[in-house]
């Protein structure tokens, strides 16, 4: 009887029958768990197979070397890159024909107040907003330079982040009755004018005053005529009651 394990070609024959690698551990996998995927243990895999893995291993490791992170500052944003000299000039003309076009819709709110200042908003394009500083409060030259034109004491108390087009202003309570409108924030070229259709319109408001007056004057003075038309006459004082007639008895 022969020896099994001393014939070389059934033991080739046996290492012929075995199944072959799938390229995943199994459970009697010699693999060490910590090292990865180790080409040597895929030595039945197809060449281009072998391949592949080659490629995703060196990909792999080509990103981890070469990735690039970006560089922020310490807000956490990203640095931007200083503009050339020909974005600077076209950036500088837009803002000249924004500022030139677009103060016309600016909507500006009615006033509104509390015990101690009265309010306002004034809602921008978005497009002229973009001019203005972000993350700041705004002097009054920085909002009159693109268009906000109004009368003395508004100050921009708050920024509004969600729509930061919308600025908010404030100022004291019936500011312009206690110090007039010493400072209005116009352009130095439209100051005169402007002052001039305000005391216009300030005579207007009190020539409409003035015959508000003079009509309730007239209306009361014509009261109380009527009223002393249908007064009714004073009647005469009434009778005094007529007293029983006496009966005579004349004697049979």
């Amino acid at each position: 009887m022969s020896n099994d394990e001393n014939n070389p070609q059934l033991h080739d024959k046996n290492e012929n029958t075995q199944p072959l690698s799938t390229g995943k551990p199994t459970g009697g996998s010699a693999i060490p768990k910590n090292e990865g995927t180790n080409l040597k243990e895929y030595n039945n895999l197809m060449p281009k197979t072998i391949e592949e893995i080659k490629e995703i291993q060196a990909r792999g490791r080509k990103l981890l070397i070469k990735k690039k992170y970006i560089k922020r500052s310490r807000l956490g944003l990203q640095q931007q890159q200083p503009k050339s000299e020909e974005e600077l000039k076209l950036e500088e003309l837009q803002r000249q024909k924004d500022i030139k076009e677009l103060p016309p819709q600016i909507m500006y709110s009615p006033y509104y107040q509390d015990d101690e200042f009265e309010y306002r908003h004034v809602v921008l394009p978005k497009n002229l907003a973009r001019w203005l500083p972000q993350n700041r409060l705004l002097k009054p030259k920085e909002w009159i330079e693109v268009g906000v034109h109004q009368s003395s004491g508004w100050e921009h108390y708050m920024i509004y982040k969600p729509e930061s087009h919308i600025l908010l202003f404030k100022r004291e309570k019936n500011y312009l009755g206690k110090y007039g409108d010493h400072d209005p924030q116009y352009p130095p070229d439209q100051v005169e004018e402007i002052r001039q259709q305000q005391q216009a319109q300030l005579q207007q408001q009190k020539d409409i005053e003035q015959q508000q007056q003079q009509q309730t004057a007239a209306d009361d003075t014509n009261n109380h005529s009527s009223q002393t038309l249908l007064t009714p006459p004073l009647l005469p004082a009434p009778a005094p009651p007529l007293s029983p007639p006496h009966h005579h008895h004349f004697g049979k």
